[in-house]
């Protein structure tokens, strides 16, 4: 059995740096530290400074886990050849700069998921760490979404997340769509999802919509959200995993409770 605990999980976004470890054979290991960014200086002095105020938080790490925020698109497996991965990515996206393509595999949906880092981060991550595996964000949330059911036959999850709208849709257990959105306010929530919502039928009761991520945009954008399709539902990390100290935790990101409780 792989000792969880043995590894660091670290995510970056535009604001901050967080840092968790966690095993689940062990009660109250649970350690957690969400690092503001400061933009004027490099991304290495940013994790040097996070980990030193945080010493606990390396002792004992053998290995790291970096998850990566940004876009990412899926391509079924009977498709995709490791090789062509970085074509792939760029044919969907073009980020500014030179950027490293991985891919994770979703057995849930038949699919590998292509995402990018940019460059430099992937050098600072590289170098300052000698085992480091990269993962995208929506992995976690794709696999965690996938195992849902219900009396819905469509479900549309909107992540929001430092302005940002991840919208993942599934019909029964097959995946229809993942998009990613920058988004300024509730409006503009309301406006994509109803928009990828329309793109599968009229069949506005067979359709349910879930809000979760970051309060309190998650509240005012399912308010605004009631006002154009029918079946919102709040997600709340605390109600749906029973209490845990990691969902509870509300500075934790939900893309990271589902990865740190799906391991």
């Amino acid at each position: 059995m792989v000792n969880t605990y043995s590894k660091l999980y670290l995510r970056i976004c535009n604001e901050h740096i967080f840092f968790a470890r966690y095993d689940a054979t062990m009660p109250g290991s649970f350690a957690f530290v969400r690092h503001p960014l400061r933009h004027n200086v490099s991304l290495m002095v940013n994790m040097r400074d996070a980990l030193q105020s945080n010493s606990a938080l390396g002792v004992g790490a053998t290995s790291v886990e970096a998850v990566v925020v940004g876009p990412a698109t899926l391509v079924p497996f009977a498709e995709f050849q490791q090789e062509d991965a970085e074509v792939l990515y760029k044919s969907c996206f073009e980020p500014e700069g030179r950027h490293r393509v991985f891919y994770d595999t979703i057995a849930s949906t038949e699919s590998a998921l292509l995402f990018a880092l940019d460059e430099p981060t992937h050098t600072a991550l590289t170098d300052a760490f000698e085992h480091i595996h990269f993962t995208s964000a929506s992995t976690s949330l794709l696999r965690h979404f996938s195992r849902k059911g219900g009396e819905f036959k469509f479900r549309f999850y909107a992540y929001l997340h430092e302005e940002q709208l991840t919208l993942m849709a599934f019909h029964e257990s097959r995946l229809l769509t993942l998009c990613d959105y920058v988004v300024k306010a509730p409006a503009d929530i309301a406006y994509y999802v109803a928009g990828v919502a329309n793109q599968f039928g009229s069949q506005p009761a067979m359709k349910a919509f879930y809000v979760l991520g970051e309060e309190p945009l998650r509240n005012a954008a399912s308010e605004m959200l009631k006002k154009v399709v029918p079946n919102v539902f709040e997600i709340d990390a605390a109600k749906e995993f029973a209490g845990h100290e990691i969902a509870t935790n509300t500075q934790v990101p939900y893309d990271m409770v589902t990865l740190l409780l799906g391991e």
